[in-house]
């Protein structure tokens, strides 16, 4: 490891530095780093003290990463003794996998009730876990997608996003084709999200299947028209029973972080409350997506629910929380936000950037979602509550 101090009035001996080894996101290995004195623009050379079995490590798993962290060593006017002052992530091994990631299974128990969109229902020993599987490209405006009235509505795609009628699409499902052979449930579906005046629409089809004892496989094909240049997400929606309070998830984080918002989160294995999922923003708005998830586990008394991105195909993002889109959409103060039970759970293949466009340029062309076909393959396991 290189360190540098770019400093010219303090010295490096006010921080503290220390490794941690993360095999398939959980940390397996830590320690403190011995950081010599280097003066300003200087640099030195550290060694960290790896596992010595480390080769097998990465042969044997999906993925390895080292972190480097530096703290302050005490406090100081500008920050607490252990403030975060910079860190670094790097992955070790090659970039292919050294093996596929285990997908999540299924009990003896578990219920799938078939629906026009997939599914109406989802329950475990008759507990309901999952409401009926839904569709979206939207969600709700934030301040740099251009407020209603304020200075950014212009600069933003707010007033695009409005005038296509992206807020406002019907989602119609055709008669859902279901096959029950030798146990092997099949749901077929196929539907479409259109336009209050009918000029354009999303076209969605999508497979569910549910063997015993293994877990739920949906494959979604989505065709976004050229009519929607540019389009704030594409995946699924769900609501999520009461109780599945506690929020796992293997991917970037801990804190929210959309495509252009990368540079301060970390792969890792994170855990949060429901409740802390959400950001403390005064006006209402979109937040607290993760990306690049690998799996997403929500825990409960009634059920443990997981969602895996396919071991072969793109890695997801994820939001959830108590506040429904519509509701972040429509109330002008987080205090009018509704008091409600459960929560709403977005999987998305794809999702735009926040851009800085309330005081700065839009989302650049990179983090745009545009039109096209997205094709992807998601999983769903859902256990009793003690199970793994």
């Amino acid at each position: 490891m290189l360190v540098r101090n770019e400093r010219f009035h303090r010295g490096i001996d006010d921080l503290q530095a220390s490794w941690a080894l993360r095999v398939d996101g959980a940390v397996v290995a830590d320690g403190a780093l011995d950081l010599p004195a280097v003066g300003p623009r200087g640099s030195a050379a550290v060694p960290v003290p790896l596992p010595e079995d480390l080769d097998d490590l990465v042969a044997q798993a999906h993925e390895v990463h080292l972190d480097v962290v530096t703290r302050q060593a005490e406090q100081t006017p500008w920050a607490p003794a252990g403030h975060v002052v910079a860190w670094d992530q790097h992955r070790l091994g090659d970039l292919e996998p050294g093996r596929v990631r285990a997908l999540p299974s299924c009990t003896e128990a578990l219920s799938v009730a078939p629906g026009a969109s997939g599914w109406d229902a989802v329950t475990l020993d008759g507990h309901q876990l999952l409401g009926a599987l839904g569709a979206t490209v939207w969600r709700p405006m934030t301040d740099n997608d251009g407020t209603v009235g304020g200075p950014a509505w212009q600069l933003g795609r707010a007033a695009d996003w409005h005038e296509w009628g992206l807020d406002r699409l019907a989602a119609q499902w055709d008669d859902p084709a279901v096959e029950d052979t030798e146990g092997v449930l099949r749901i077929r579906a196929h539907g479409r999200l259109v336009t209050p005046t009918g000029s354009a629409q999303v076209d969605w089809t999508r497979t569910v299947t549910v063997e015993p004892l293994h877990a739920v496989r949906i494959d979604e094909t989505v065709v976004v028209p050229d009519a929607f240049a540019d389009v704030p997400r594409v995946g699924a929606v769900v609501e999520v029973a009461d109780g599945l309070d506690d929020v796992a998830w293997w991917g970037l984080g801990p804190h929210e972080c959309y495509p252009d918002r990368l540079g301060s989160a970390v792969v890792g294995r994170h855990r949060r409350h429901l409740d802390d999922m959400a950001e403390p923003l005064v006006h209402p708005q979109e937040h607290g997506t993760r990306t690049q998830v690998r799996e997403v586990v929500l825990s409960g008394p009634t059920g443990r629910l997981v969602v895996a991105a396919d071991p072969h195909g793109p890695l997801l993002a994820f939001r959830v929380g108590r506040d429904r889109d519509a509701n972040l959409e429509t109330c002008p103060l987080a205090s009018e936000l509704p008091s409600r039970t459960g929560a709403e759970l977005h999987v998305d293949v794809a999702v735009r950037g926040v851009g800085t466009g309330a005081c700065g340029p839009d989302t650049r062309p990179a983090y745009r979602v545009g039109p096209g076909t997205y094709r992807w393959t998601w999983w769903l396991g859902v256990l009793g509550p003690t199970s793994g």
